[in-house]
């Protein structure tokens, strides 16, 4: 591959010394495929930087999870969590976050949680300890007493006697 990103940047740079006033195409042609090739780059990159760490981290203050398209985890503070719950028919959990009053969705992908039952069990303990209560009925699922909305994104959350004015 490193050889194929050399012989790209080589031809790119001898076609555009060489190039006419009809060169345009090729111009584009290997600018493109360069780009491509640092695109592929930067995602082996990123695979390479976190393989091998934890997709999920449970800490007595917030959760943090790995996204796929992310080379820094993402936290979500337990006392900013409205609710929690497994999405229908995946392998995914949902949590929903307050951000300036409106409700954020993050999913975290639970196929590649090792010890995943585990994880659901310590982020249950965190969620009912910051004030969470279990859904009834519903496995792995807790919300915030008042937020009785569905579980969608971008639900407007009003604001409750009892909240921190922090926001």
């Amino acid at each position: 591959m490193i050889w194929g990103m050399g012989l790209l940047a080589v031809l790119a740079v001898a076609i555009w010394w060489l190039r006419g006033p009809q060169g345009w195409a090729w111009d584009r042609a290997f600018t493109s495929l360069l780009g491509y090739s640092t695109l592929i780059w930067a995602s082996l990159l990123k695979i390479w930087k976190t393989a091998g760490k934890p997709s999920v981290r449970v800490d007595p203050d917030a959760v943090y999870y790995q996204p796929l398209h992310l080379f820094k985890p993402k936290r979500v503070a337990y006392s900013r969590i409205l609710a929690c719950s497994p999405k229908v028919q995946t392998h995914s959990l949902r949590l929903l976050e307050e951000h300036r009053g409106v409700a954020r969705e993050h999913s975290i992908n639970l196929g590649v949680v090792e010890g995943r039952r585990r994880f659901l069990e310590l982020l249950g303990e965190k969620l009912v300890a910051n004030g969470l209560q279990p859904i009834p009925g519903k496995l792995h699922s807790w919300a915030r007493p008042g937020w009785d909305q569905p579980l969608v994104f971008g639900q407007r959350r009003e604001r409750q006697e009892g909240d921190d004015e922090q926001g």
